[in-house]
C-alpha cells in the first residue's frame, strides 16, 4: 500500500514531467487543475492538495498577471520616464539582467519583472530632488511568485537611479538575515559580503551577477556574519558605490543604523538629507 509520502512525490514528478512537455510556460490555472485531477484520483484531501501545488510551484516556473498598482488619492509623479530612461547608465541592472538569463528562466517572465518593477521605482519618488521627500508603499505577493527576484531587481534599479543607500529589514532572527545577505550578494553585490568594504581586494570572491561584470561592487555595511556593527565609522558621501544594509527588525540593530545614519560623519556634510 503507498504511503501518502509516495502518492505526493509520484504526482509531482508527474505534473513535472507534463510541465515540461508543454511548448509553452504553463499558467497557475492549468497547474491548479492538474494537482485537482491527480489527487482526487489518488483520493487525497485539500491539505495534501495545497501541500503538492506549493513543491510544484518550487520547481515549475509559470506565467504570472500583471502588477496591479494601488495609490493613494495624492497625485503620485511618476518620473521615471522614457527620456529619463535613456539617461540613466544601467549597470547593475544589466548584470542582474544577465544572470537572469543564465538560469534559464524564461524571457516573459524577465519581461514581465522588467516592467513591474519599472512601476514600483517610477513610484519611489526621484532620487536626484534637491530635497528629501517620504515614500511609503507594499508589495504583496503570492507564494512562490518571486518575491525575491522582484525587490533584488529593483534593487538594482535603483542604485543605478541615484538611490545612494538601500537598507533590507529582515526578520528577527540571524538565520534570515544572513540568507537575505547571501541572495543579495548573489544578485546585488556580485561577490561575498565583507561588512566594511567595496571594490576588489585579496579577500574578495567574485559571484553571481558579478561573474559578468565585477568593474564595480557596491559598499556592504553588513555581512554574511556581521549585522550592523557599534559604532560604524564610514562616510556615506566618500563612499562612491551604492551602499547595502541588510539587518534584522532588533532594537540594538536599529538603533545602531539611526544612530549611524545622525551621526556628524553623514550629517556635517549633508550626506542625509531630512524628509519633508
Amino acid at each position: 500500500m503507498l504511503t501518502l509520502e509516495t502518492k505526493i512525490d509520484m504526482i509531482v514528478d508527474q505534473i513535472e514531467k507534463l510541465a515540461f512537455a508543454l511548448d509553452h510556460l504553463p499558467s497557475l490555472e492549468w497547474l491548479s487543475t492538474e494537482v485537482h485531477q491527480f489527487c482526487s484520483a489518488f483520493e487525497l484531501d485539500t491539505e495534501s492538495e495545497k501541500k503538492i501545488l506549493n513543491i510544484l510551484r518550487t520547481k515549475i516556473s509559470v506565467t504570472v498577471g500583471e502588477a496591479a498598482v494601488l495609490v493613494s488619492d495624492k497625485p503620485r509623479e511618476e518620473w521615471l520616464s522614457e527620456a529619463r530612461k535613456t539617461e540613466i547608465d544601467w549597470y547593475f541592472w544589466n548584470r542582474f539582467k544577465e544572470q537572469f538569463k543564465q538560469k534559464n528562466i524564461p524571457k516573459s517572465v524577465l519581461k514581465r519583472t522588467d516592467t513591474d518593477t519599472d512601476k514600483v521605482l517610477s513610484l519611489l519618488g526621484d532620487p536626484k530632488l534637491a530635497i528629501g521627500f517620504r515614500c511609503r508603499g507594499m508589495v504583496i505577493g503570492d507564494v512562490q511568485a518571486g518575491k525575491t527576484n522582484n525587490y533584488s531587481a529593483l534593487i538594482n534599479k535603483a542604485a543605478d537611479a541615484g538611490y545612494k543607500l538601500v537598507i533590507v529589514l529582515t526578520g528577527i532572527v540571524e538565520d534570515l538575515r544572513q540568507q537575505t545577505q547571501k541572495r543579495l550578494d548573489t544578485d546585488f553585490v556580485g561577490s561575498v559580503s565583507i561588512a566594511g568594504q567595496s571594490g576588489k581586494g585579496r579577500e574578495t570572491k567574485i559571484i553571481g551577477v558579478g561573474k559578468s561584470d565585477d568593474s564595480r561592487l557596491p559598499f556592504c555595511l553588513t555581512d554574511r556574519e556581521a549585522d550592523v556593527k557599534k559604532d560604524p565609522s564610514y562616510s556615506i558621501s566618500t563612499i562612491l558605490e551604492p551602499i547595502l544594509v541588510v539587518t534584522k527588525k532588533n532594537k540594538h540593530s536599529l538603533e545602531r543604523l539611526s544612530k549611524w545614519l545622525s551621526s556628524e560623519v553623514n550629517t556635517k556634510n549633508g550626506s542625509v538629507k531630512q524628509p519633508v
